[in-house]
């Protein structure tokens, strides 16, 4: 888009015999691609696409960090990049560098800053699953938030898994997801169950709506 919006507004690119335009050289694409601010660039392409769809509401946004090897294997470290996909379109909504000697935990609120998250469901892997993240999630943005709790954090953990034995809880049937890939076979099962207010302030989930339980 930037490349064909140079070509348009610059008179050299003519052929002076033709008047054509001319395409530009891989080399000057990739001098203006070295000189934009990639963070800029890619919340302006993502508020682009999302201005084509009828509903701009995020219904749900899962938020998951990677390390773009690609990238790696160039500069020598890794690239860790923090994303924040909207799980009804499949777009990027944000997408942001994770700075070094540093992780998801504290980049979490940079990333979803400038994001209407009102009503939305934020889901995110066990090492977001911390207070510092949970809070502004639901008392800045008024989102909700689906996060997940391993054995790493033990009490909580044993929380949540005493309240699957509440005797008020309402058990429902799981869901059941078998994957193959990567030379393994997986078989996923996913329990949920609601629970009473009463059940949920006894064991200090006073906000909680429900909880999953996946053996």
């Amino acid at each position: 888009m930037a490349a064909g919006a140079i070509a348009a507004s610059t008179p050299w690119c003519h052929c002076r015999h033709t008047h054509k335009f001319l395409a530009p050289s891989e080399a000057t694409l990739r001098r203006v691609l070295q000189r934009l601010d990639p963070v800029e660039l890619d919340r302006r392409i993502n508020d682009w696409l999302r201005s084509h769809l009828q509903d701009q509401h995020i219904a749900a946004l899962a938020v998951d960090g990677k390390c773009a090897r690609t990238a790696a294997k160039i500069k020598g470290q890794g690239l860790m990049l923090f994303g924040a996909l909207d799980t009804h379109t499949k777009l990027f909504c944000r997408q942001i560098q994770i700075p070094a000697k540093t992780n998801e935990i504290p980049t979490l609120k940079d990333l979803l800053r400038d994001l209407d998250l009102r009503g939305t469901l934020v889901s995110a892997d066990a090492r977001n699953t911390q207070t510092a993240n949970a809070h502004p999630i639901v008392a800045e943005k008024k989102a909700n938030y689906l996060l997940v709790v391993k054995a790493n954090q033990p009490k909580l953990f044993d929380q949540l898994a005493r309240l699957s034995h509440a005797p008020e809880g309402v058990l429902f049937l799981p869901h059941i997801a078998i994957d193959q890939g990567h030379g393994r076979h997986e078989t996923r099962a996913v329990y949920p169950f609601e629970l009473t207010p009463q059940s949920l302030r006894t064991n200090g989930f006073l906000n909680a709506e429900a909880v999953l339980l996946s053996p």
